[in-house]
């Protein structure tokens, strides 16, 4: 409490005024970054199948992931409170890559490059959360080409198996 109310510029007491424990602040901060990734989330739920297959693989990670990282990255405690909370928008953004790459990729190709995606998103944010800014935003700026790469590779092994 007393580091939270030092960073906000307030006094330990007026950080008790609002929270009764760490506890208590911990999950107003939580709701908080949970309403936000919520919101960006549900426009990423709005897009049609049709919609996804109309972007090139660049423009996929971007509206897939990109805003994602930069959220995390200018809000590194959101990071450690969602290990507060159930993992029910992880689940629900895990299932839409899914069937996003199921149906560029097929079923055979997109499973795997979605849990791929999704883990290598989910490591590099726990990576961020340990890293100096210039090392954190290096590692930010690169990784959507590379995932993008790795998702135009996928798509060219794909249509060579259907041939």
């Amino acid at each position: 409490m007393h580091a939270a109310a030092q960073r906000a510029g307030a006094s330990i007491g007026s950080a008790y005024h609002f929270f009764r424990d760490k506890d208590q602040m911990l999950d107003a901060l939580a709701e908080r970054h949970d309403a936000e990734l919520r919101s960006a989330f549900d426009r990423v739920l709005q897009r049609t199948d049709a919609e996804w297959a109309a972007l090139s693989p660049a423009e996929i990670i971007e509206q897939l992931i990109g805003w994602a990282i930069r959220y995390f990255v200018r809000h590194p405690d959101a990071l450690a409170t969602l290990d507060l909370h159930d993992k029910a928008m992880h689940g629900e953004f895990k299932a839409v890559i899914d069937r996003i790459l199921r149906a560029r990729l097929g079923e055979e190709l997109g499973p795997p490059a979605a849990t791929t995606i999704d883990a290598v998103m989910l490591g590099t944010l726990l990576f961020t959360r340990e890293q100096d800014p210039s090392s954190r935003d290096l590692v930010v700026a690169v990784l959507p080409d590379m995932l993008a790469s790795y998702l135009i590779a996928l798509e060219s092994k794909a249509k060579r198996m259907k041939r």
